[in-house]
């Protein structure tokens, strides 16, 4: 026939017939088309439905295997949750750090392009002097942690050593610290 699952109802009902007189005992089974007139169902009772005996052990193995599965995967969506939580915690701060590291060199840089700006200004008022102080800071900041002696050919004349003696306020100053 063409009838579909939703055409169709399938009853099983106890009857009141002689038990021994039905291949089915007290109960029967009808199948009947949803569209067959002056049928109505007036009550549906859902007895208990207990498997029977023979597959009892599968039937709760397999009620254990799905509250196993169950508690399986509600525990890898915690596992899943507290990753991702931890995860956005580090992108959060990465992300932080990595807009300070940003800032901080912008300020640098345009420090650096205002110091330039700075120099270049006294440079173009007089370029002599600013020459000289930038090479005497220079060699300020190369020379600062190195050990000196000066010699100078125009000390101690003709046959004389040229060496001029050095006393380094540093040193002295390191040393009252002590």
């Amino acid at each position: 026939s063409n009838a579909s699952v939703a055409d169709v109802l399938i009853v099983m009902c106890k009857t009141n017939l002689d038990p021994e007189a039905s291949p089915y005992g007290a109960f029967s089974m009808v199948i009947v088309p949803t569209d067959t007139p002056g049928v109505n169902i007036v009550r549906v009772n859902f007895d208990g439905a207990d498997p029977p005996p023979q597959v009892i052990d599968a039937f709760r193995d397999v009620q254990a295997a799905e509250q196993d599965r169950d508690t399986e995967e509600k525990r890898a969506e915690a596992y899943a949750n507290q990753k991702l939580a931890g995860a956005r915690g580090q992108v959060a701060q990465l992300l932080q750090e990595a807009e300070g590291y940003r800032a901080q060199v912008v300020n640098e840089a345009k420090g650096e392009a205002a110091r330039f700006e700075s120099v270049y200004k006294e440079y173009a008022l007089a370029p002599e002097v600013t020459r000289k102080r930038l090479y005497l800071e220079t060699i300020e900041r190369v020379l600062g942690d190195v050990d000196k002696i000066i010699i100078d050919q125009s000390i101690g004349g003709a046959g004389g050593q040229g060496v001029v003696p050095y006393l380094s306020l540093n040193e002295l100053r390191r040393g009252n610290n002590r």
